[in-house]
């Protein structure tokens, strides 16, 4: 099971590896359940936006198409929680730097 890394810790059952934070950690549920009652990681759900994320990388693509740069960094979240898949992050991160660096000129 993978969580997020809310507040650094020493890993007493990775040999005292010290985990950072904002970082995803990957452990049995037990772990994490035990981790997440002492304040160091949270679970986050793929409540969200479940059935996008379901699919092949290709699937996931072409399903976001249009989404905002908000929801975009939703999906990137819940996937880094999720399956991490390289592949998809990298693409969301890239969407969003993308909106980022060049932003619309309305209002102006």
């Amino acid at each position: 099971m993978k969580a997020k890394v809310i507040r650094a810790f020493r890993d007493k059952n990775n040999n005292k590896k010290y985990i950072e934070k904002n970082t995803i950690f990957e452990a049995a549920a037990e772990r994490i359940q035990v981790l997440k009652e002492k304040g160091f990681v949270e679970v986050e759900e793929k409540i969200e936006h479940p059935s996008v994320l379901d699919g092949s990388i290709d699937e996931v693509k072409k399903s976001t198409d249009g989404l905002t740069v908000e929801e975009v960094k939703a999906l990137l979240e819940a996937e880094k929680v999720g399956d991490n898949r390289k592949g998809l992050v990298s693409y969301f991160e890239s969407l969003i730097e993308e909106v980022e660096s060049n932003p619309t000129e309305e209002g102006e």
